[in-house]
């Protein structure tokens, strides 16, 4: 039982204890013994093993009688909101987290993981204010916070973002396109603006084969038709070095991953696809789709069906 309780207390602790002070604070924790009573920590154990395991229901179960045991213990809140995600129970999972943040509003992994239940709301509203909480303390959470203002059409913050990175962290291929793409859009944008009341000019096809971009998305568009998905593995592959931010590429990519049975790989691709993402509602449910198809294929079927009610949902 000692060397269960001091293990309980690392694990604990980590959610309690910045990081860089724990060696300092071990010895002073491990006189708290007295506040975890057995029972609690074969509760708390067992709900640890029940989650390791995926018995997210069973781990829920113990969790809530530990936090009969310690109703305020903030550590409790968060396994609690942790395993309900899992679940999907996202108004449960929110609930919970919400509490461990009230506590401990200095504890990074909880706003990670509130960060984590927004996302799978796709509420890109609540996601940008804890993002940028997170980016106040690590400049990495910064990217994230880019793609969620792109997602807003935002994108003169996002543009902001993107000088601010380029100074702490240096300059990068990945962020000059960004910033070609977001300055594109925004100009579009007031472009647009200003000439509402003009009548509309159509592009010839003469022009639209000769931007680069254009050729490539007809080339993807064939190869899909034609259904040569070896074939548009590579080209989007290629494609994506040139344009890493293009999502219809993404998508694409990941398409030709699921019809050649590399479902792992297209469930990266078509995740980065939902990253860049801006607003294309028909995109977006092609997307959903065939992670639905790639969960559904390697058995991860709540997760498939996460998916297709999100293609519905937006459709």
């Amino acid at each position: 039982m000692i060397r269960k309780t001091r293990i309980l207390l690392i694990i604990l602790g980590i959610f309690i204890i910045p990081f860089y002070a724990f060696a300092q604070e071990e010895e002073s924790a491990e006189l708290t013994l007295e506040e975890y009573s057995d029972e609690f920590q074969e509760n708390f154990f067992e709900a640890l093993k029940q989650s390791g395991i995926e018995n997210y229901d069973k781990a829920i179960n113990y969790l809530l009688e530990c936090k009969r045991l310690k109703p305020d213990n903030e550590v409790i809140d968060f396994e609690l909101g942790k395993n309900y995600l899992k679940l999907n129970q996202f108004y449960k999972a929110e609930d919970y987290i919400l509490k461990a943040v009230k506590a401990a509003p200095e504890n990074i992994w909880y706003l990670e993981m509130l960060f984590e239940v927004y996302r799978h709301q796709n509420d890109t509203i609540k996601s940008i204010e804890i993002a940028k909480q997170l980016a106040a303390r690590n400049v990495n959470y910064k990217q994230n916070l880019v793609m969620l203002y792109a997602r807003t059409h935002d994108y003169e913050k996002a543009l902001a973002l993107l000088d601010e990175l380029d100074k702490e962290l240096g300059p990068s291929a990945n962020r000059r396109i960004q910033r070609t793409h977001f300055t594109t859009l925004l100009r579009y944008n007031k472009s647009r603006e200003e000439s509402s009341n003009k009548p509309k000019i159509s592009v010839s096809e003469e022009l639209v084969n000769s931007n680069p971009l254009e050729i490539i998305k007809k080339r993807i568009e064939g190869l899909i038709a034609e259904e040569k998905y070896t074939e548009l593995i590579k080209v989007t592959n290629d494609a994506l070095e040139d344009y890493p931010s293009q999502s219809a590429f993404y998508y694409a990519n990941g398409l030709a991953y699921n019809k050649t049975g590399k479902f792992e790989k297209a469930i990266s691709s078509l995740e980065m696809a939902l990253d860049f993402l801006l607003e294309d509602t028909k995109l977006e449910n092609n997307i959903y789709q065939q992670l639905a198809f790639a969960h559904n294929a390697l058995g991860n079927i709540e997760k498939s069906r996460e998916y297709l009610k999100k293609g519905k949902k937006g459709s």
